[in-house]
């Protein structure tokens, strides 16, 4: 079944086809989606509800952790 199809069944009202275009813009910036990695097609997007995926959260960055030496041994 294509994404027609699926569009058709779901009969979208205007409250959802605007967070359906919310998620899709969120999902098209997002690191794995620039990448190419991950994208559904169309109708496994509709069929699947993907505009309803929590939005993932960006990782933490932790600072690097400096080793300093003290007679010959690291000190973290």
């Amino acid at each position: 079944m294509g994404a027609v199809e699926e569009w058709d069944k779901l009969q979208p009202d205007d409250t959802l086809i605007d967070r359906m275009a919310r998620a899709l813009a969120r999902q098209k910036a997002s690191e794995e989606w620039q990448r190419g990695i991950g994208i559904p097609y169309a109708c496994r997007w509709l069929r699947k509800r993907r505009w309803e995926d929590v939005p993932a959260q960006p990782q933490a960055q932790t600072p690097p952790q400096r080793v300093v030496e003290r007679d010959g041994v690291p000190v973290w």
